[in-house]
């Protein structure tokens, strides 16, 4: 008998704890970085939009979406993730060889 009520007391204190923590979610979030109360999203950016941040011609990234090189297609459009020109921009993505190679 007495797991019976010690069972229905810890469930009823989940439904407690999980209720309060529904009821502070909305008011904490404006004080903990995004990470915390949920999966940080990857930012996209349009072929003009890496262009200008990788000093590139659009062109030039447009040819490296269509080699595969970068970026995913989304319907008619190429959406590029920040960290893919993050690491465009550290030298990790494309490596230089000598010139005329």
């Amino acid at each position: 008998m007495s797991d019976l009520i010690l069972e229905r007391h810890e469930e009823s204190l989940a439904d407690t704890v999980r209720s309060i923590f529904n009821w502070l979610k909305p008011r904490l979030e404006f004080l903990l970085p995004d990470h915390t109360l949920s999966p940080p999203r990857p930012r996209f950016l349009t072929p003009v939009e890496a262009a200008n941040v990788m000093r590139v011609n659009p062109q030039t990234v447009m040819k490296w979406c269509r080699q595969r090189r970068m970026g995913v297609k989304s319907g008619r459009k190429w959406l590029i993730t920040q960290e893919e020109v993050d690491r465009y921009l550290r030298g990790v993505l494309f490596t230089k060889g000598p010139k005329g190679s």
